[in-house]
């Protein structure tokens, strides 16, 4: 009996089709993700890693000399505010290492690297800490350059560095063949400048500026160890020692307070920063827009203040022309419109107008007062020589409406007068108590070239013909 045909597929298969077509798709697209995303294509053995992880910890012999001597020329890059020194002393800073290995040692439970790894790191910061308020202390120059001043106010964008730093930091390490991805992770996570500043900070007793570095420190000591840690237990190293679920639960509570507990100021001084930039923004847009005087002009501004002090000020130093009250109360009433409501704006013009004017901006009055009288100058200067060019300009004008197209006359004289072949013309001026031009026109006998003598009605004609041709009002001949 012949094989009988298969039979049509039920309703039940057809709708199910695009369910199954849609699982392989997820299922080819889960092993492209997987097979790009996998952190255990080229990872070192265990072992290894955890091994170069311990080898980093210690700080003595040549470690301790490489750090000191990086400290100082960190040191001497903030005290020259040269950031290409900060970067290189960044670049050989050794103190990546005690830091991967704490969030390693919690990340495995191995307590005693992570103790060891606390000891060492404190170590390295007192030792450049001391090393650097001894060079602060020492050097000559003792202005706060804006490299180190950069290292006092840590924000939200700071752990975020710390954080994603601390991801390619333990990334790089656990890879069979190294990268030069971890000292990019120093020089990103900037560990070595807000120790320097701690040090500028001890030189100089200016304790606020010890305090913002030592917590930029801190920030980048536990969020780097933080994101080793959540990585270390995502590639599933292998536990140190035996953790029961209440002792891990109580260490991952412990963890996540500390880090909530760190990041906490710097969200409040991440969002003061974001006002500020805010505030200083439009201050920046309303001088553009609306600051714009006639007869005046902006030659230095100051804003001061911030999002969230009731003293902000907009000063404005002008040249040229008085503002008038008028206009300034006006100005002062378009600041809400810019999202500057309580900002105060103040036009500093001259001291007879401004009583309450200080020693500073006395010193941008006086500047002010010394442009001016220059623009003045200069201004008189500029008038003077325009007045000379439009003298000169109605001279040249009165000498080009005088001109008589010579050449032209005599080649339409030689076509009217055949018998005339040349003509020189000239001017005659009255001498006498009148001082008026009179515009005759002399014609010169002697330079009439004919065949034939010229009859006097030919010269009559000829002298009629040249003054409707010249344009002046009496026109001389001579034989």
């Amino acid at each position: 009996m012949a094989d009988s045909p298969p039979p049509p597929p039920s309703d039940d298969s057809i709708e199910q089709s695009p369910v199954e077509t849609g699982r392989v798709i997820k299922g080819v697209l889960a092993r492209f993700l997987s097979a790009r995303f996998d952190l255990h294509e080229d990872a070192a053995y265990e072992g290894q890693t955890l091994e170069s992880v311990r080898r980093g910890v210690p700080f003595k012999g040549a470690n301790l000399w490489i750090l000191m001597f990086a400290i100082l020329i960190c040191s001497i890059g903030l005290n020259v505010n040269s950031p290409a020194v900060v970067i290189g002393a960044m670049l050989i800073s050794p103190l990546m290492g005690p830091i991967l290995g704490i969030g390693v040692g919690v990340g495995i439970y191995d307590f005693e690297l992570f103790l060891t790894s606390l000891k060492n790191l404190a170590i390295a910061t007192i030792m450049s800490v001391a090393v650097s308020a001894l060079y602060f202390y020492l050097s000559p120059l003792s202005e706060a350059q804006s490299e180190l001043l950069a290292r006092v106010s840590p924000t939200l964008f700071d752990v975020m560095i710390a954080t994603f730093g601390g991801f390619v930091g333990i990334i790089a390490v656990s890879r069979k063949e190294k990268s030069n991805a971890l000292p990019g992770v120093a020089i990103a996570t900037a560990l070595m400048p807000p120790i320097c500043t701690a040090g500028y900070a001890i030189a100089y007793q200016e304790w606020f500026y010890f305090a913002g570095a030592l917590y930029l420190f801190f920030i980048n000591l536990v969020f780097i160890s933080f994101s080793t840690f959540i990585l270390v237990r995502f590639m599933r190293f292998s536990r140190h020692s035996f953790v029961d679920d209440a002792q891990e639960r109580k260490v991952k509570i412990w963890i996540y307070l500390l880090v909530a507990l760190v990041a906490v100021p710097s969200v409040y001084t991440a969002y003061n920063t974001v006002q500020d930039s805010v505030f200083r923004n439009r201050a920046k847009r309303f001088i553009e827009e609306e600051c714009n005087f006639e007869g005046a002009e902006i030659i230095a501004q100051k804003i001061s203040g911030s999002s969230r002090d009731s003293s902000r000020l907009i000063e404005l130093v002008l040249i040229g022309q008085t503002v008038s009250d008028t206009e300034i109360s006006y100005l002062q009433r378009e600041l809400d419109d810019h999202g500057l409501k309580g900002t105060t704006l103040r036009l500093l013009q001259d001291s007879e107008n401004e009583p309450g004017v200080t020693s500073a901006q006395m010193a941008l009055l006086q500047e002010q007062s010394a442009m001016n009288a220059l623009y003045q100058r200069k201004s008189e200067d500029l008038s003077e020589k325009e007045q000379h060019i439009l003298a000169l300009k109605e001279q040249l004008s009165a000498k080009t409406k005088d001109t008589i197209a010579m050449t032209a006359i005599i080649d339409e004289a030689s076509v009217l007068y055949p018998e005339v072949e040349g003509i020189r013309f000239g001017r005659l001026q009255t001498v006498g108590k009148s001082k008026d031009t009179i515009p005759e026109l002399k014609v010169g006998a002697a330079w009439i070239v004919h065949k034939q003598p010229l009859s006097d009605e030919k010269i009559s004609s000829l002298s009629r013909w040249l003054a409707v041709r010249t344009k002046v009002d009496t026109v001389l001949m001579y034989k």
